[in-house]
């Protein structure tokens, strides 16, 4: 990076408790975006819990978030934030979901909801229903 850009995408990874946090100071995001919370860190931290809640410090510094509302466990550990929470999902309720979703060998085709019950067809070239789940964010 030169220094002179208006936008950086950056992903943050942790092992610890404080990783994230740490990481925010450094970088002083605006917007996250959080998946879900996943068995890969397990070892590091022992419970997912501690996953869960070493992935949201992210919440102490942002003001808006996009995040999975499928991960029910991700969402419980919601309470408290009170900056904007952009939902994306496939099962749940959300801003931003996915409906009459068609899987085929070569690809994927859904129809990407949005909060004024706008529709978008999205084609993708990835099968699969979790590449169809991803962060869905309203445009800038």
């Amino acid at each position: 990076m030169q220094g002179d850009e208006d936008f950086a995408v950056l992903e943050m990874g942790s092992n610890a408790r404080g990783d994230i946090r740490e990481l925010c100071g450094i970088v002083q995001p605006d917007l996250a975006v959080v998946t879900n919370v996943g068995q890969a860190h397990l070892e590091g931290f022992g419970s997912l819990e501690a996953v869960r809640d070493t992935d949201l410090e992210v919440l102490e510094q942002v003001k808006a978030v996009s995040i999975n509302s499928d991960d029910r466990f991700l969402m419980q550990g919601m309470t408290g934030f009170t900056g904007r929470a952009i939902t994306y999902g496939i099962e749940s309720s959300a801003d931003f979901f996915a409906k009459d979703i068609r899987l085929a060998r070569q690809g994927s085709t859904f129809l990407l909801c949005t909060p004024k019950n706008g529709t978008v067809e999205v084609n993708l070239k990835l099968s699969g229903r979790f590449n169809v789940l991803m962060p869905w964010q309203p445009p800038p």
